[in-house]
């Protein structure tokens, strides 16, 4: 299902939709949300495209990155800044299984590849993930002692990293808990699922 909803999103982004009124929606909710819940369990802070939420010392210096992902379009490559190391939980061209915030953030899963300076690594469309809500992600946040980024709106890696570097956010592991289909591998993927269901539809009519 993550890998339907990847190429919804990626879908979205190249038609320009990017799906503003909920995002709006999203938006304003999260906004009452944040006043409800900071100070509670974790202080998230607002910023453009993405809320970071962040709870005690985090030693690490680790956040994690939730969101529904596709790979961009254009073949655009993001640069790994010195000291900073990028894992992500699934292979390239590979739809997400999530295993849960909780499993990534307690280091319960063992990510399948990691980037460091000078490498690059391709940019990712990312996109608001529908199980994520704020309450539990500041709990996650606070339990683990890790920071987390929830999406508001359809924005990407590139804008992240640059955002957290721009604001002196200078973490050493991020890690990125989402898909990473190229829109052609998704609809293939779709495609791969639904053929069968409809041979087998045709072959009992017979």
């Amino acid at each position: 299902m993550l890998g339907v909803t990847s190429l919804a999103s990626g879908l979205a982004v190249m038609a320009g939709l990017a799906g503003k009124g909920i995002a709006a929606k999203i938006a304003g909710s999260m906004n009452k949300s944040i006043l409800k819940h900071s100070n509670t369990f974790a202080n998230p802070i607002d910023f453009d495209t993405f809320l970071l939420i962040k709870a005690g010392s985090n030693p690490q210096k680790r956040v994690v990155i939730t969101a529904d992902g596709v790979q961009a379009l254009l073949n655009r490559k993001v640069s790994i800044q010195p000291d900073l190391e990028v894992r992500f939980y699934v292979n390239k061209h590979k739809a997400f299984n999530d295993p849960g915030i909780s499993a990534i953030t307690g280091n319960k899963v063992i990510p399948r590849e990691s980037y460091s300076h000078p490498s690059k690594v391709r940019n990712h469309y990312l996109s608001f993930y529908k199980p994520d809500t704020l309450p539990n992600l500041c709990y996650t946040a606070r339990a683990d002692n890790v920071d987390i980024i929830m999406i508001k709106k359809t924005t990407s890696l590139y804008h992240i990293l640059n955002t957290l570097k721009q604001n002196g956010m200078n973490y050493k592991i991020v890690d990125c808990a989402f898909c990473r289909s190229t829109i052609t591998d998704t609809a293939l993927e779709y495609v791969g699922i639904e053929m069968p269901a409809q041979d087998a539809l045709l072959a009992s009519s017979v």
